[in-house]
């Protein structure tokens, strides 16, 4: 929720919550975005204040921070029709907790699909690679580590 001083109504830039990367010379990691125009935000009855939905997903990295970046012009006045200005990277922080004790759940069995630019991608590279830089991206937004992910290495095009 974000509570506005003055009535504003949607535009159409982003509001989006970043996991802060460790490693300073690695980029932040994207959790959730949102357009102003997207049917998820709405604005209360006051209208002054803004509600957007945030996802299970977005804060499942323990002992870990975020922030959230407002964009200028993700809302405007409704006086003026003038875009407010947005809030920047990390002005508002939040961190999750550590987990107190490990909590593994039942193995999981899956299948990634790649679209039309992925495979191309794909069939370039060498897949061996491929695959474990995908375990090394997925153990960054799933809350495992890259031990708990395996792959067969089988593909079909």
């Amino acid at each position: 929720m974000i509570k506005y001083t003055i009535p504003v109504k949607f535009s159409t830039a982003n509001v989006s919550i970043f996991q802060k990367n460790d490693d300073k010379y690695k980029p932040d990691l994207l959790r959730q975005t949102l357009s102003g125009d997207s049917k998820l935000c709405i604005i209360g009855s006051d209208n002054h204040t803004v509600y957007i939905p945030i996802f299970e997903s977005t804060f499942n990295q323990p002992n870990s921070t975020y922030y959230v970046l407002v964009e200028n012009n993700f809302v405007i006045s409704q006086e003026r029709d003038e875009p407010l200005v947005g809030i920047r990277k990390n002005i508002w922080t939040l961190s999750t907790k550590p987990l107190k004790m490990a909590q593994h759940s039942d193995s999981v069995t899956g299948l990634l699909r790649l679209n039309e630019e992925g495979s191309s991608k794909f069939l370039q590279m060498n897949h061996s690679i491929f695959f474990k830089n995908m375990i090394q991206e997925f153990a960054k937004v799933i809350p495992v580590t890259e031990q708990r992910l395996s792959t067969s290495g089988k593909w079909q095009y």
